[in-house]
């Protein structure tokens, strides 16, 4: 027979077994963040798909977990006269600190796309592993062409 004490001795026991892997798995388990973000280009058009027939003005990163990153190819076309070269840059962070977290870089090793020509260029967007409770953000990305 279970006495009195026993009793609660075992219910403060489950009681604290519940408590700690509660606690634990908000330690463990990261959760994902959601993203989304607008793309603009200065002198080059940009395509979501090959056949360059899908011009695109947003990215969908997808979820992303803390201290994981999502890719993201493009297909950037030079539709002016002369040969350009790219720069990328993003901005407008929502929430602002979430550029503090978050790094945006890209394939693209400075190659010449000759009037005409497309190439294809992978955007990365890694998450910290630490990313201070935002679950969700937004920012803008910007491929200029100049040349």
């Amino acid at each position: 027979m279970v006495t009195k004490a026993q009793s609660v001795a075992i219910i403060a026991g489950v009681v604290t077994l519940v408590a700690v892997a509660a606690i634990a798995t908000i330690l463990y388990f990261q959760y994902p963040i959601s993203s989304h973000g607008s793309i603009r280009s200065v002198g080059c058009q940009i395509y979501g798909n090959p056949e360059q027939t899908a011009v695109i003005s947003a990215i969908d990163w997808d979820s992303i977990s803390p201290g994981s990153f999502s890719n993201v190819t493009i297909w950037i076309k030079n539709n002016g006269t002369a040969p350009i070269n790219l720069a990328l840059a993003a901005s407008n962070y929502s929430p602002a600190a979430a550029e503090q977290y978050l790094t945006l870089s890209w394939n693209y090793t400075n190659q010449t796309i000759a009037p005409g020509a497309a190439l294809p260029v992978e955007l990365k967007l890694a998450a910290s592993a630490q990313t201070n409770g935002f679950t969700d953000f937004s920012f803008d990305v910007t491929i200029t062409a100049s040349g």
